[in-house]
């Protein structure tokens, strides 16, 4: 450690690593140098409490050498540089050997070449736990060199603490440690990368302004000079024909061939979409509405759900009712509408007793349920017969309609709160976390712990213990509860497991922190996954809900998407105190959806306003908790079934069944709204140069396309009518239509609608999406002399 001075006379603190070891990577294809200690010094900061600065920071003494912020606000930083430009391959959080209120729970880093350019490298949640929190930052890099150079190079590393355990206390951090690769092998191609992708990046935003303003022959002159590709051949042409020829007609013509060559296919997948509610209604084959205890199970919480997509069918088994745990076992067919008594109680049928917070999963091949786990109360004074008898882990035979016992020996007993599911390509089901507890001669000495990551082979019948639950070093997969757990496959269509969110030691852990257990390896990573723009001025919701509570999360495999229902659904829940009243209780819904693709989260919303139907929940599900959710891959259709309705006033069990799906603009919906535009914008042309024509052309081609029962479009048709006379008076004064520099002339209107239909485009096949004047620092004194009149 090398402590030095700098001209300001700020103290700098260096650490520095021993000699770099050399690495080979398993198939001989190439080497590496191993990653090493990176040397840095702090270099700035947003503020600090006296007696602890930011330097301390360099240095992993035992007793209390931190930097603390000033304040607990954000936002607040503190930014390292490192002694040479590096590949940042994981950053290191060592914690005082005592838990402190001040510890870091949550942080972003960031990294760049320069101090005022950073890309985000990662979403960091913190364990109070461990001494030592090591985050790789490197997900999806073989660390081969090929893969290192396409990295982001760092010179500069930026820490944003964002939360501390207590919300009370100072930001704290007490030692950090940088790990990377320094090799100019891999750094200095990194580099020109890098620098390449600016200054292409550069030129394109010159090119684009340069065309916005009608410099069409220069910016043509740039890519045939700089070879750089500005966007696709599709998007050039279209611009030919629309912003500088006003060729509407062949503009028309080229979107409808795009249209049909799926060029706008992405753009509508894409799409966020509206979530849409539909509430299913018991029917009997009188078609009589009805609800008796026959054909539509009670009001209940704490059951679980899961689907045969092949069949049609949901399943739905246990739950409590407000007052004892239920035992039944029902059918939902996702064809006919209409609910399956198969059980009245499972126990007369040689199955489990009544139960909840269990969970159940489907072998669809076999066609045969698993049943695994129950609540239990600690203070039970049959716990110790309760933790040592059998009757946990059941299976059912839907054809035979028989139960199994099958052995435990391997896994806890007695647990619940857990996550389960099935892995058909291996024939083993996973069970992760959930609450377990040994026996004990008296209740109250009844020890609680946390499940760990265990798998059960359904064809040797044996249980394997994969993961203690205890957080380790790396704290991956700690045990925990309440938490989400999805089977979803990586990039090679071998199937992995995705856990996040729940709680451990009465804290709730991020939903935003993912983690990653591969089986055939058996390694687990923690994805480097962030919130989409659309989120960021929902920080507070996200972090409300989706951080308390059970989580339920379902897979779609044809959007390779996971979605989050919270654990309070139905309605939005900015706060944590129940709604007071039934009226109060239908809210806004929303779900969460993390794209695997782009390893992003996207929060999905009903926007509309429900009216007054949804108090007795016509329109939207009443706000409730302890529900059930479920996905349907063959009616691409989610389902909630019951949960306990959430004021303060009641703890009904609900017993309504609803529908969700996610309506996303189709191809036709897209290419209809783009005519409707390019004809709006057609008769607009037409009302300078003849405004009889444009009326006809107002009449024929643009009343017509409209639909009469869509409130907005005849309301932007009379819009459109007004523009017109207006457009036509003005012509007539002299008043020059199509010039380049004004605001809302014909020509910024053009190249206004090329650019949302340049939107419908990869962002890479498109020109930048940002403009050349947003990155233009404003000079005051210069914008004080310059003339109004230039």
């Amino acid at each position: 450690m090398k402590r030095s001075n700098d001209c300001t006379g700020t103290q700098h603190v260096e650490v520095y690593a021993p000699p770099a070891k050399r690495a080979y990577l398993s198939d001989g294809r190439d080497f590496v140098t191993a990653s090493v200690n990176l040397p840095f010094t702090v270099y700035k900061w947003s503020s600090y409490h006296p007696g602890f600065h930011p330097r301390n920071i360099c240095e992993n003494s035992p007793v209390d050498a931190r930097w603390m912020a000033r304040t607990n606000v954000p936002p607040q930083f503190v930014i390292l540089k490192l002694e040479h430009a590096a590949i940042v391959e994981s950053v290191s959080f060592n914690n005082p050997n005592v838990s402190h209120v001040c510890q870091l729970r949550l942080a972003k880093v960031f990294g760049g070449l320069r101090e005022d350019q950073f890309v985000e490298l990662g979403n960091l949640h913190l364990s109070k736990d461990e001494t030592c929190n090591n985050f790789p930052l490197l997900a999806g890099c073989n660390k081969s060199a090929q893969s290192l150079q396409r990295c982001v190079p760092c010179m500069f590393f930026k820490i944003v603490p964002l939360e501390s355990y207590d919300n009370k206390f100072n930001l704290s951090i007490w030692n950090v440690e940088l790990y990377g690769y320094t090799s100019p092998s891999i750094v200095t191609p990194a580099c020109s990368r890098l620098n390449k992708y600016l200054e292409d990046e550069s030129m394109r935003l010159c090119m684009k302004f340069l065309r916005e303003k009608c410099h069409i022959d220069v910016v043509q002159q740039l890519m045939d000079r700089t070879g750089t590709c500005f966007e696709d051949a599709w998007l050039t042409n279209f611009h030919q024909h629309l912003v500088e020829m006003k060729d509407f007609k062949v503009a028309e013509v080229l979107v409808k061939k795009a249209a049909e060559d799926g060029l706008f296919d992405r753009c509508c997948s894409q799409t966020v979409g509206v979530l849409k509610w539909t509430q299913i209604k018991p029917v009997t084959t009188r078609g009589e509405s009805t609800k008796d205890d026959l054909c539509w199970p009670v009001g209940r919480g704490g059951h679980d759900m899961c689907v045969d997509p092949e069949q049609g069918f949901i399943y739905l088994f246990g739950g409590w009712d407000g007052r004892t745990d239920l035992g039944d076992l029902w059918r939902f067919s996702t064809r006919t509408g209409s609910w399956e008594c198969l059980s009245v109680n499972t126990e007369d049928d040689g199955g489990p007793t009544a139960r909840s917070c269990h969970q159940i999963c489907i072998d669809t091949e076999k066609q045969q349920l698993y049943v695994l786990g129950r609540y239990y109360s600690m203070f039970n004074k049959d716990l110790a017969d309760q933790v040592n008898s059998a009757g946990n882990f059941f299976r059912y035979d839907i054809a035979e309609h028989a139960w199994t016992e099958l052995p435990c020996e391997g896994v806890p007993t007695c647990t619940y709160d857990h996550r389960m599911c099935f892995d058909g390509s291996r024939n083993r089901i996973f069970v992760f976390g959930g609450r377990r507890r040994q026996s004990s001669t008296r209740a109250v000495n009844a020890q609680a712990e946390y499940s760990g990551l265990y798998s059960y082979d359904v064809c040797t019948g044996e249980w394997t213990s994969l993961r203690s639950g205890s957080c380790g070093r790396t704290n991956l997969l700690c045990g925990r509860i309440s938490h989400a757990m999805s089977l979803a496959p990586n990039a090679e269509g071998n199937n992995q497991l995705l856990v996040f969110g729940g709680h451990r030691n009465g804290l709730p852990l991020p939903f935003s922190s993912m983690e990653c257990y591969d089986p055939e390896s058996d390694s687990a990573e923690r994805l480097p996954n962030t919130t989409g723009d659309e989120c960021h001025s929902e920080e507070p919701l996200m972090k409300g809900v989706l951080t308390s509570g059970t989580l339920q999360s379902v897979y779609d495999p044809e959007r390779r998407e996971i979605r989050v229902c919270p654990s309070v659904f139905g309605g939005e829940m900015l706060t944590a105190t129940p709604p007071s009243s039934k009226q109060d209780s239908c809210m806004q819904n929303f779900l969460w959806s993390f794209s695997l693709d782009d390893l992003r989260w996207t929060w999905l919303k009903d926007v509309q306003d429900p009216g007054p139907r949804a108090v007795t929940g016509g329109g939207w599900p009443l706000t409730r908790t302890l529900h059930c959710f479920v996905y349907d891959p063959s009616s691409k259709a989610h389902y909630v079934f019951g949960g306990c309705e959430y004021h303060q006033h009641g703890k009904d069990r609900l017993d309504d069944l609803w529908k969700l799906t996610i309506e996303r603009p189709t191809r036709d919906d897209l290419l209809r709204q783009t005519i409707f535009e390019l004809r709006k914008l057609h008769c607009l042309h037409l009302a300078v140069i003849d405004l009889p024509a444009a009326i006809r052309y107002l009449q024929n081609d643009v009343a017509s396309f409209i639909s009469k029962e869509d409130g907005e479009e005849r309301e932007e048709l009379h819009r459109l009518c007004n523009k017109v006379f207006q457009l036509a008076h003005d012509s007539r004064s002299g008043v020059d239509q199509d010039d380049a520099t004004t605001p809302g002339s014909l020509y910024s209107l053009r190249s206004s609608l090329f650019q949302t239909i340049s939107s419908y485009f990869p962002k890479e096949s498109a020109a930048p999406r940002n403009s050349l004047k947003d990155i233009v620092v404003i000079d005051k004194e210069a914008l004080y002399k310059l003339d109004p009149a230039d």
